[in-house]
């Protein structure tokens, strides 16, 4: 019954001219919440979909918020944003903003335009290793170190390191 209504809306939209783009705008939305959440069985009836749309949209007033993640128990819902801050001073010279889903490496082109914009030089950079990917990292010059967080090693003393290792080659 709502999926015949949103398909009645779209026609009258669709052929009256003097229709306010926003009424397109909300017809564009609804269908794109009904491909990524709705699934047709069948029988011709609509059912949830199992698991999660590619960057399925959700939120009807924020297009660009998505479900993203930090990692494998941090979930983040709407936006990721970095900030760049200068260690010394506390001061924010930068800050970004990405949609949840998207790598957060993504947002450290937009940071390099702010600090030159500033004109601005890193000297040094400590980051995650989400960032290790960036730009800013792979095409540093000489003159900028960087210091990145190393992962826990959890491996609950499943692998032990060997205090020794001996080779031999055959036939010796």
């Amino acid at each position: 019954m709502v999926l015949a209504a949103l398909e009645l809306v779209a026609v009258l939209v669709a052929i009256h001219p003097e229709a306010p783009p926003a009424a397109s705008a909300a017809v564009a939305t609804a269908r794109q919440l009904h491909k990524q959440d709705l699934q047709l069985t069948r029988d011709g009836s609509a059912s949830l979909r199992h698991g999660v749309a590619k960057d399925r949209r959700i939120g009807v007033e924020d297009e660009p918020r998505r479900h993203g993640r930090k990692s494998r128990s941090t979930l983040i819902d709407g936006y990721k944003r970095p900030v760049l801050r200068d260690l010394d001073s506390g001061l924010v010279p930068a800050v970004g903003s990405t949609p949840a889903n998207v790598p957060e490496a993504t947002v450290t082109g937009d940071s390099a335009a702010d600090l030159a914009a500033q004109d601005l030089t890193l000297v040094e950079v400590h980051i995650d290793r989400a960032y290790l990917a960036s730009t800013m990292v792979r095409e540093r010059g000489q003159d900028l170190a960087i210091y990145c967080k190393a992962w826990r090693v959890a491996n609950a003393g499943r692998f032990t390191r060997p205090t020794s290792v001996s080779t031999s080659t055959p036939g010796s």
